[in-house]
């Protein structure tokens, strides 16, 4: 009786390989970085934004900066290296490639070169130049992100 069960059993496997496809899923390896996302700031004649990234560790560090406008299209940025407890900051339309790709609202992503567990601050500042009209920022930590690699 065991051996008919065995039989019935590879002869289903056999059959959902055929019509399901044999295919095995591999995740592709991954990497854990320092990531800052920054979900909203706006440039446009009436307003301003400045960036500034504070690398905390005890070593020289690279990150990169990307974008994302309203509609979600990603906006390709630079990457910076900052010094040992050192800080970068500009426009933040300066860091993108090109500049006037920062037009209206957008978020920004700020991610370590490579794996890292040292985190990281970014402040964004933003201004209102109509009138004198306001200026607020605020700062943001880092936090562990699962990078996957391309192979």
């Amino acid at each position: 009786m065991k051996k008919k069960h065995l039989i019935s059993l590879a002869v289903v496997l056999i059959f959902s390989f055929v019509f399901t496809g044999s295919t095995i899923a591999i995740m592709p390896p991954s990497i854990t970085v320092q990531r800052v996302v920054i979900p909203y700031t706006a440039v446009s004649s009436n307003w301003w934004t400045g960036l500034a990234i504070h690398n905390q560790s005890s070593a020289s560090e690279t990150y990169y900066i990307h974008f994302y406008d309203e509609a979600g299209n990603f906006i390709s940025g630079s990457s910076v290296t900052i010094p040992a407890h050192g800080t970068s900051k500009d426009s933040v339309q300066n860091y993108a490639d090109d500049p006037a790709d920062i037009n209206g609202s957008v978020s920004v992503y700020i991610e370590t070169d490579g794996a890292s567990d040292e985190t990281f601050s970014a402040t964004i500042f933003i201004g209102n130049t109509a009138s004198s009209q306001g200026f607020g920022f605020q700062t943001y930590w880092s936090q562990e992100y699962e990078r996957y690699l391309v192979l």
